[in-house]
Order: C-alpha cells, then sequence, then structure tokens
C-alpha cells in the first residue's frame, strides 16, 4: 500500500514542498485518507484535512442546507479565489483532493442496518447535495486549483453488486500503479481516431441511441497526472472533447447513479 501512496502523491498529484493542500473524503476510506496525509505531510505540504463519516454528515444535513453541507465534499470557489468548506474560515489553497464518488460509505439499504436511521427527506436532501456538490466542481474545474478526484471504492457501491470489498480494493491499487507513458499513448490513438469526425452515434442493446456533433472545441487529455492538468482522476486516463451546443438528438439510457439523473424516475432520457 506505501508504493501506492507514495505514487499517488509523489507522480499523480505532484503535490510539492509548501504547497497548501484540502483533503477531504469519508470515513469508509480513513486508513486510506490518513496515509495520503502523512505522505503529503512528508513533502512539507500544508495540509487542511477534512474527514467525516455518514453520521455526521446525515446530522450536517437535518440542521443545514444541502448546498452548505455539499462544500464539506467538494469545496465551493468564492469570489476571491479561496475556498468555501464550510466547517472551516475560507481557505487559500493550491490544491483539492476528496472523493469524487458519493460522500456517504454506505447506500441507504446498509444504512438501515446500522443505528442510522435514514428517512426519505435525508433522501431528498442527500440528492440536492449531490446536485449541489457536481456545481461545486465545475465551477472549480474553471479556477486556477488543481483537482485530485479520488475513485476509492466505497462499501456501497461494491457490495450491492455482490463484490468483494478487498478484493476490488486489491484492482483500485493495480490501477494506480499503471504506467503513465501506456496511458499517454491509449489517449493518443483514442485522440487519432476521433480528431477528423465530426458527427458522434453512442448505441447500446439497452437503447441508447443518441448522435451529436464535435470540432468545436478544443480536445482534453487527462494522463492521472496533474503536471500538465487541471484536473486527475486517481485512477484515470482519459481523451474527451466537449460536444458541439443543441446538436445531441436521441434517446439516452442511464442508471439513475448518475448524479444529473438522480432526481429522475428510471426511463429513457431524450433531448
Amino acid at each position: 500500500m506505501q508504493n501506492v501512496i507514495k505514487k499517488i502523491v509523489s507522480e499523480h498529484l505532484q503535490i510539492k514542498r509548501g504547497e497548501r493542500i484540502y483533503l477531504a473524503g469519508n470515513s469508509y476510506a480513513l486508513n486510506f485518507l490518513d496515509l495520503l496525509l502523512q505522505e503529503m505531510l512528508s513533502k512539507k505540504a500544508k495540509v487542511t484535512s477534512s474527514f467525516w463519516t455518514d453520521t455526521q454528515l446525515i446530522a450536517l444535513l437535518r440542521n443545514n442546507s444541502p448546498k452548505d453541507v455539499a462544500k464539506v465534499w467538494i469545496p465551493k470557489i468564492t469570489a476571491n479565489g479561496t475556498i468555501d468548506t464550510f466547517l472551516h474560515e475560507q481557505l487559500a489553497v493550491d490544491k483539492i483532493v476528496t472523493h469524487l464518488s458519493m460522500p456517504l460509505g454506505l447506500s441507504q439499504d446498509l444504512l438501515s442496518k446500522t443505528n442510522i436511521n435514514v428517512t426519505n427527506k435525508d433522501v431528498v436532501k442527500l440528492n440536492k447535495l449531490k446536485m449541489s456538490g457536481m456545481s461545486n466542481l465545475l465551477d472549480l474545474m474553471h479556477s486556477p486549483i488543481k483537482l485530485g478526484l479520488l475513485d476509492y471504492p466505497s462499501v456501497s457501491s461494491v457490495e450491492k453488486y455482490n463484490y468483494n470489498h478487498e478484493s476490488i480494493v486489491k484492482e483500485y491499487n493495480k490501477a494506480i500503479m499503471a504506467d503513465g507513458e501506456k496511458i499517454r499513448s491509449i489517449n493518443k490513438k483514442a485522440y487519432a481516431f476521433f480528431k477528423d469526425r465530426q458527427k458522434v452515434q453512442i448505441t447500446c442493446p439497452r437503447g441508447t441511441n443518441i448522435e451529436f456533433e464535435i470540432g468545436n472545441y478544443k480536445w482534453n487529455f487527462e494522463n492521472m497526472n496533474l503536471k500538465n492538468n487541471s484536473m486527475v482522476q486517481i485512477p484515470g486516463g482519459e481523451s474527451y472533447v466537449s460536444p458541439n451546443e443543441k446538436s445531441g438528438n436521441g434517446v439516452l439510457v442511464t442508471y439513475l447513479s448518475i448524479p444529473a439523473m438522480s432526481n429522475t424516475h428510471s426511463r429513457h432520457v431524450e433531448q
């Protein structure tokens, strides 16, 4: 595990002496987060950490607005370039490292087996929290602050599909140790395939059939390295571009785990 932590901090996040870091996450990953924290401190970075439990997050939601509580998970950029984390004073930071996945460690079903009584009102607030967090993330992506988004597997995301959490964490660690040069090479191949295309069609057996145009916007590459990127997912690696506005047409069938769809019913989504 220590080699994984060192690679994340030194290679993926490019943590340097004196950098101001905001590190946040759910307690289900506390051992992992604590190792990250210690490694960042060994690099002489200035770290503000914020770790929470499911119980604490539900309690905060019951006494505060979802928009405010979302700032614990993904801080909000302010007009003067600092971040508002809700539980702290406004902070000036160089990098934010937080979970990309839902800020609860357990699903509603799993929470019901604990001493946390989650009500329908809590669920509504959690959905609003997710939307506010994603909105904060989009705003941060247009700021000078660099983002490291941890895709560390939660208990709920693994066990609801009947996988063993420990085995999935092992696969996660393998992905972290992937060769960055190989990721860059694959990204270049993907870009070469699409760069001269002007229209894209996406279909799947479950019913998705959408078309959209590309070409108006610059391609971006995420190589799991913050040196030349403003944001990385860990693990990650992708080539991506924004579709041309108003060019989308068709039907999208999606899981409701996607935050933007989380307040809709299970049905086809048309643009």
